[in-house]
């Protein structure tokens, strides 16, 4: 993650992601082999508990993360309380570097890419997983565009990320609107990029977007409207995607009547532009 943009101040805050990791771990055995982490060295730049699972049968893992949890059942499993930067490991420590939903956040890219090129060995291999922009943008999806994310990818960008950085891609798919790459590093920067088959952001596909953006506003409102004839509205979670929709469609905040949150950074915190301050959910 970026210090920019979180700052380093350590949280209770660390998803648990079971299901969406089961689905990322197969996708990995997949494309590399049922023992691809047998007796490797793998570092995990960021918070998706990835390492924890215990079919991984990795000889070392590290979690380099500010916010992840001191107390891990494995052994042979350790915590970097830092964001990621190579100043924390040695030169070519690593065998795989796994970045779940990481790269979207970053300030600086190059600096990240460099860092991780540093960090791996030479044949060592960088998974990554992060929003596919092109098929959100079809979808309508509008929690994906909110202030954590500093950039956006799809398949063809992100590879010319990664080659730039001497990176060759073993591997890249589209799964449930995430873009997930798996590339080996060989050490051979190249400046030339590969050629898009047709520019995937054209001025249609936007509007597009903007005309599934707002029948899904119109849904909600209409869901909403049903739905608090006759009960109270609780809205439960005050991440991005919920303050970005109040913006989006003001009237849905005439809708609810309070916005609760299990998060302590943001218990007692106002969402701008609304009356809300978000409540911890225990008191209700």
């Amino acid at each position: 993650y970026s210090k920019e943009v979180f700052g380093l101040t350590p949280t209770a805050e660390f998803p648990t992601t079971l299901r969406k990791n089961s689905r990322f771990l197969q996708y990995c055995s997949g494309t590399l082999g049922d023992r691809w982490s047998e007796g490797k060295n793998i570092l995990d730049v960021g918070g998706y508990d990835v390492l924890n699972a215990f079919d991984l049968k990795y000889a070392r893992g590290v979690i380099c993360d500010p916010n992840a949890p001191d107390n891990y059942l494995r052994e042979n499993l350790s915590i970097c309380k830092n964001f990621f930067s190579r100043e924390w490991f040695d030169k070519g420590e690593f065998d795989f570097v796994i970045a779940k939903h990481i790269i979207e956040h970053i300030n600086d890219l190059g600096k990240f890419m460099d860092d991780v090129s540093h960090v791996l060995k030479e044949g060592a291999v960088l998974i990554l997983e992060t929003p596919e922009l092109s098929g959100n943008l079809k979808e309508g999806c509008y929690a994906l565009f909110y202030h954590q994310h500093l950039m956006y990818f799809d398949a063809f960008s992100l590879e010319n990320v990664v080659r730039k950085f001497g990176f060759t891609v073993i591997d890249k798919t589209i799964d449930n609107g995430n873009l997930r790459l798996v590339a080996r590093k060989l050490g051979e920067k190249t400046s030339k990029k590969i050629s898009y088959e047709k520019d995937p952001v054209v001025p249609e596909k936007l509007k597009d977007y903007r005309s599934a953006l707002d029948r899904y506003l119109k849904q909600a409102e209409l869901f909403l409207e049903e739905s608090c004839r006759e009960e109270r509205c609780i809205c439960y979670g005050a991440g991005g995607g919920t303050t970005l929709l109040f913006h989006l469609n003001p009237r849905l905040k005439d809708l609810v009547e309070r916005v609760v949150d299990s998060s302590v950074n943001k218990i007692g915190k106002k969402i701008g532009g609304t009356s809300f301050i978000i409540k911890d959910p225990a008191v209700l």
